[in-house]
């Protein structure tokens, strides 16, 4: 979304926003996103595992704030949620290099650098150690893992980060 805002010399002003889609862009990322994949499992897959997730992961403050106090809201910072959209916020919760998982469904991890905010039910987390990326990577690599072992329950799955999260060796 472009905001844009008009001055004229006596004062008045017009503004106005434009949604503009990037599909070159969209693409170049994805492409990029691919390939930062492919090199960690190049690099990684099948290794011994030398550590433990809690040793790297840091947990940002839970939010408050509820996907449905986020619909129509116009900001300047993309809003994370639970599910695929990301919306607009008008705050900034965290600044960084944050992975932002759902906490209900089947497990989605989204990965944002800059200032950001999301829902209640989304666990917003990042790295200790400059390992933002790797954990990332890591995480991605993991789905189906995280998916079988860590969202459970009977009807809408939901994860449960119980200290065996933090113990995982990978």
């Amino acid at each position: 979304m472009l905001r844009c805002k008009v001055i004229w010399r006596d004062g008045n002003s017009l503004e106005f926003s434009i949604h503009i889609e990037f599909p070159v862009i969209d693409k170049v990322n994805d492409n990029l996103e691919q390939m930062a994949y492919d090199t960690y499992m190049h690099l990684f897959f099948k290794k011994q595992p030398n550590g433990k997730l809690g040793e790297i992961i840091a947990e940002n403050n839970k939010s408050s704030v509820q996907v449905g106090e986020a619909k129509g809201k116009s900001g300047d910072y993309p809003f994370f949620t639970s599910g695929d959209a990301i919306l607009e916020w008008d705050c900034g919760m965290v600044d960084g290099r944050n992975c932002f998982l759902n906490t209900g469904g089947n497990v989605r991890v989204k990965f944002y650098v800059g200032e950001a905010a999301y829902s209640t039910d989304t666990w917003c987390i990042t790295a200790n150690s400059d390992l933002e990326d790797y954990l990332y990577l890591l995480l991605l690599s993991i789905k189906p893992e995280l998916n079988q072992i860590f969202f459970q329950g009977t009807g809408l799955k939901h994860l449960q980060k119980c200290q065996s999260i933090f113990t995982s060796k990978y």
